[in-house]
């Protein structure tokens, strides 16, 4: 049930050629005045950490932060430079992701921030409190049709906006998808493993992703954005039947 990352990216492009590339065909949407990349500014200048880490990924750790100016909670996620690969975009990659999508049902980043003498990473996101899908099917077991049909048919919305704007999540399961607290929206999190779609008819190579959630176009390293359809599949069999396609649970 790991993440599985390759250490060496073969075929993805870089966020920074990719911008460069493709800006005729992939705009930026026009980011919100509170959006805002900072180096070497630290952190806790603006937000009070809280010490409870209140989710984990493969390379960080998610806290809540309270906006020292407003006094509203986010989500913070920092991870460690040196917990990397040596190879590894890290977090750039999933900022830059991020500032090409504007979906209801994607996070959306707020704020950057790098800290190089402790050399760690933060990224600031609204903060959903009614929990991720994996903890609910933990739970409940499953979903009746009439949750997970909406449910569905929104992460798919999610993922036509990222492949619309050249983009690969490469990671979708139900511990990334969270639930607004008062509404139940749900929201498509974590793009720390999502990269721009080569250029048709092009394939990516890289092995990534959570198994079982896995495509077998990923596993032979020769997959396009497809790979994330057959992830959603998985998902919904989940969420249907509270257990995994036969053999993807061993």
């Amino acid at each position: 049930g790991g993440q599985l990352v390759a250490t060496a990216v073969v075929a993805d492009q870089a966020p920074s050629e990719f911008h460069k590339g493709h800006e005729q065909h992939y705009s930026v949407p026009n980011e919100p005045e509170t959006r805002r990349k900072r180096s070497s500014i630290m952190l806790a200048e603006s937000y009070c950490l809280s010490t409870e880490v209140i989710g984990r990924g493969a390379f960080g750790s998610v806290r809540v932060g309270t906006s020292r100016k407003s006094n509203k909670k986010f989500a913070v996620k920092t991870v460690k430079k040196a917990e990397f690969p040596p190879d590894a975009p890290g977090m750039r990659v999933e900022v830059d992701c991020l500032s090409l999508v504007s979906h209801p049902n994607i996070l959306q980043w707020i704020a950057a921030y790098e800290d190089p003498v402790v050399g760690e990473l933060h990224l600031v996101t609204p903060l959903y409190s009614g929990g991720n899908l994996k903890d609910r099917l933990d739970k409940l077991g499953s979903l009746p049709e009439a949750e997970a049909a909406p449910l569905t048919q929104k992460l798919l919305g999610a993922l036509a906006h990222c492949h619309g704007r050249g983009l690969a999540h490469r990671d979708v399961k139900p511990s990334h998808v969270l639930f607004e607290e008062h509404t139940g929206e749900p929201k498509l999190i974590d793009f720390g493993l999502a990269r721009p779609l080569p250029p048709r008819p092009g394939f990516m190579t890289t092995l990534a992703g959570s198994l079982p959630y896995i495509s077998p176009n990923v596993l032979a390293r020769k997959y396009t954005e497809k790979a994330d359809l057959w992830s959603l599949g998985v998902l919904l069999y989940q969420a249907l039947l509270g257990e995994l396609p036969l053999g993807l649970g061993r």
